[in-house]
């Protein structure tokens, strides 16, 4: 199927962009899938279209990413918020310890996100192998505080 007839299937103009597609198949979805009594096939074949232009689309912009666009992933910033694999984004760990010979459950505030339950870490799309300054880190926490 070429980029034309995938274009066509999802009403996509000649300009768009990853939303658009998706926003699009979403639509589609909601009218053609097999579980609303949709066809099977025409079905498969919107998706099918939906993966060719995005994968296009991916592989269009990092080929042809232009050096002062900002990335999608961390907007710029090279840092991304996950949870933190201590705590498991609870900010705090429970031990079991014996006192005594008694089980009793201590909890504590986790050191490694220092009680928040996120952790700071490097944008996997445009910061791949480069180590956070603190710096960033505190540039990026000003931005949403206030």
């Amino acid at each position: 199927m070429n980029l034309e007839r995938c274009k066509e299937l999802l009403s996509l103009g000649s300009e768009y962009s990853y939303n658009d597609i998706i926003k699009s198949y979403r639509n589609l979805c909601k009218v053609h899938h097999p579980d609303v009594g949709g066809c099977a096939d025409k079905f498969s074949e919107i998706t099918s279209a939906k993966n060719i232009l995005t994968e296009a689309l991916e592989s269009s912009d990092l080929c042809n990413k232009p050096e002062s666009s900002t990335c999608s992933l961390c907007s710029g910033s090279k840092i991304t918020l996950k949870f933190c694999t201590d705590c498991g984004g609870k900010g705090s760990i429970v031990k079991i310890a014996k006192h005594n010979g008694i089980p009793k459950r201590e909890k504590s505030s986790c050191a490694r996100c220092h009680s928040t339950g996120k952790e700071f870490r490097g944008c996997l799309v445009c910061n791949k192998n480069e180590h956070l300054s603190r710096e960033d880190i505190e540039n990026y926490i000003l931005r949403f505080k206030y």
